[in-house]
């Protein structure tokens, strides 16, 4: 035997009234768009356990004067998958400055 369907006689009212509800139109939110950044050529930062940073500089590793919390605030930075030695390489970008 077919079972009945219990819900296919029933349809919604079409009530203009809203069901009595009240509602209030809120003021929406008004987004401001950031200027967009451009970026210069990228070079890679290291960081050990200590947190000290380098940059590579042509032949060797020198301290970099930025920590990477400072470069998250003001550069665009990318952790690399790979580490060297116990050392996490990071991609940093600098903002271009307008002229």
């Amino acid at each position: 035997m077919v079972k009945r369907n219990q819900y296919a006689g029933k349809k919604a009212r079409n009530n203009p009234a809203g069901g009595g509800r009240l509602v209030i139109n809120a003021e929406k939110p008004v987004y401001v768009l950031k200027e967009p950044v451009e970026y210069g050529d990228m070079f890679i930062v290291m960081e050990d356990a200590e947190k000290n940073t380098f940059s590579y500089n042509g032949s060797a590793w020198v301290a970099h004067t930025m920590s990477i919390a400072e470069c998250k605030q003001e550069c665009m930075v990318k952790a690399l998958p790979q580490k060297v030695g116990g050392k996490i390489r990071y991609e940093v970008r600098a903002p271009l400055v307008k002229r």
